[in-house]
């Protein structure tokens, strides 16, 4: 029997009512709409006005992720012929499963949001300024080192991730506790974790041996790290590095990502794919504008 499709409900004169109501005719700002708060205040600094920067909750009413929300949104913007409406979604393993791009949505450069801000090596060093000593500051040299050790142990949580949805393992990875498998010495304990994934699985078939198999696999695979690695993780791990080689206390990944938002400026936005695209996206729509610089 087919099912129906929930987006099919999506009124587009709702969406269409709601784009004018907020932008004017004759107002060449276009309009971008994020996932979530935390993509809202990222972005907030580099757009022309950040009143025309939305969630998809204020466009439309489906169900569905909001991922889901932003994708369907914009393509119910281009069926309807709607000019100066542009998505941007975390690339999740899009990018490695070469899902086909929509017209006018974009995809971060790495796999997500965070990802992205833990790639720039400048906003890695100026976050871990804060918790160093003035004499005793991180050298430039080995920015590039701490960002292997973040992607070499949360690679384990990418693959599994990457290999539930797949093979539909049903594990649920909210708030998977990556600090609870680490060491001292940045070691991470592949076994114990997988042990951990098994009990979050609603898959009574599934086995200890098939996680490890099927991760380990994907290991030896070599795919890019920064397209498999969650920020989420990343952030738990740099926590942990921080607690363990800089200064002794407790730290939260929000408390990091937090952090990174404010070291996150327009130099590190430049240098990102995303930006290039955006600033391809204004010379085809010359009467649209997105970023203010």
């Amino acid at each position: 029997m087919e099912v129906d499709n929930p987006f099919d409900t999506m009124s587009s004169d709702r969406l269409l009512s709601a784009t004018l109501f907020i932008r004017p005719p004759g107002d060449n700002n276009a309009i971008l709409i994020v996932e979530g708060g935390t993509d809202i205040k990222f972005y907030n600094p580099f757009v022309c006005d950040e009143k025309y920067l939305l969630q998809p909750d204020t466009l439309i009413d489906i169900n569905g992720g909001k991922k889901d929300k932003v994708i369907e949104a914009i393509k119910k913007a281009n069926e309807e012929g709607m000019k100066g409406i542009v998505g941007i979604v975390d690339a999740d393993f899009d990018n490695l499963n070469n899902v086909p791009f929509v017209e006018n949505l974009y995809r971060t450069d790495t796999h997500d949001l965070e990802s992205m801000l833990l790639k720039s090596e400048k906003s890695l060093k100026k976050v871990l300024d804060r918790y160093c000593n003035a004499d005793n500051l991180i050298p430039d040299t080995h920015i590039s080192s701490i960002q292997n050790i973040l992607l070499d142990i949360s690679k384990y949580i990418g693959y599994a991730l990457w290999c539930s949805n797949e093979c539909q393992w049903m594990i649920d990875f909210e708030g998977f506790p990556i600090n609870k498998f680490i060491d001292e010495k940045c070691d991470f304990d592949l076994k114990e974790a997988c042990i951990h994934l098994k009990r979050k699985s609603s898959d009574n078939t599934l086995s200890l041996k098939d996680i490890e198999l099927e991760v380990t696999q994907k290991v030896s695979e070599k795919w890019d790290l920064w397209q498999v690695c969650r920020g989420k993780e990343m952030l738990r791990v740099l926590a942990e590095y921080i607690r363990h080689n800089i200064r002794s206390g407790t730290y939260s990944g929000d408390n990091l990502r937090d952090d990174f938002l404010l070291a996150f400026d327009n130099e590190d936005f430049m240098n990102t794919k995303l930006y290039v695209s955006m600033k391809d996206w204004e010379q085809k729509n010359r009467n649209y504008s997105i970023i203010k610089f």
